[in-house]
């Protein structure tokens, strides 16, 4: 049995509203005054984790925050080579001699947005963004992207209904749209394609998914990088160990402004600087970058600046 906390500093939940926290399409007084969700995404997890033979409970106090704690079945598991090599292996860029494609992200939260561009970007991308769907209309008209990441459930005007009128011109029927939503149930699904959209995403998904979408809908080829076996096993281990002793103080103070950008890009810069004097640290943090996994990161930045505070001699 694995159990693990999330514990947040919010408002808070009354007592006698705990019984609508895992209810579908039921929000207690402090989720309606954010004016954010749907009161779905902790009724879906409950029944991911009672599928898991678990369960989510909280406890909470007003004012103060709230603690959801999760219970789940586990065994562990062993890092063995995909049979696939191809599908593990990282896109590194776009094969020559194409026509760059124009992507358009229209996504309502700003980090969401950003993780897409950090994602796509550094491969070659042309990349435009949008805040909501009336934003992204307006970017075909005068951009005509080739294809565009719509997310479903954003303001003003949702992805949805963004689709309906990017696919109603004759431009916008050669545009590409793949919907991203965390909340697809089949009935949402239905309405996604019945929108007009080409494609569909979940969230979270995997990098190589959308990479391999894009493929499909823009007949695209990459460029992979070259990785052994050995190093193959290493990348799918995301429980590393940084020691940040070694960096100086302006490579400390530029990988701790990329982890709180949530910019990976930026983080396997620094490892490249550092992959002749400092091999093992750099294999790590490339590690790190390509999970998205900035929280290793930010603890080791903590524990190191802890260490210089406490020996500030031989920081």
């Amino acid at each position: 049995m694995a159990i693990f906390e999330v514990e947040d500093t919010g408002h808070g939940i009354a007592e006698n509203e705990t019984d609508k926290l895992f209810q579908y399409f039921s929000q207690t007084e402090s989720g309606k005054q954010s004016k954010s969700g749907t009161g779905l995404g902790l009724a879906i997890s409950q029944d991911y984790a009672k599928v898991l033979d678990g369960e989510i409970t909280c406890s909470s106090s007003l004012s103060v925050g709230s603690t959801f704690k999760v219970r789940i079945k586990i065994k562990e598991g062993k890092a063995e080579i995909p049979k696939s090599k191809m599908d593990n292996r990282q896109v590194i860029g776009l094969s020559p001699d194409q026509i760059i494609p124009k992507i358009l992200i229209a996504e309502d939260k700003e980090e969401n947005r950003q993780l897409l561009v950090n994602i796509l970007k550094p491969i070659g991308f042309d990349i435009r963004k949008a805040v909501d769907g009336k934003e992204a209309v307006e970017i075909c008209k005068q951009w005509k992207p080739d294809l565009i990441w719509m997310d479903i459930r954003m303001p003003v005007m949702d992805g949805l209904e963004a689709t309906r009128i990017i696919k109603a011109s004759e431009q916008g029927k050669l545009t590409k749209i793949v919907a991203i939503s965390a909340h697809a149930l089949d009935e949402e699904r239905k309405e996604i394609f019945d929108a007009g959209c080409d494609d569909f995403v979940g969230k979270p998904f995997k990098i190589n998914e959308l990479f391999e979408i894009m493929g499909k809908h823009l007949d695209l080829a990459y460029v992979y990088e070259e990785i052994s076996a050995e190093n193959e096993i290493k990348s799918l281990n995301t429980d590393v160990t940084l020691d940040l002793g070694p960096l100086g103080a302006e490579l400390f103070a530029e990988l701790s402004a990329a982890v709180d950008k949530t910019d990976a890009t930026r983080i396997e810069e620094i490892a490249e600087q550092l992959k002749i004097t400092e091999p093992a640290l750099a294999d790590s943090l490339h590690i790190c970058a390509r999970n998205f996994d900035y929280e290793t990161i930010r603890i080791a930045l903590q524990n190191e600046t802890l260490r210089v505070v406490e020996n500030p001699r031989n920081g």
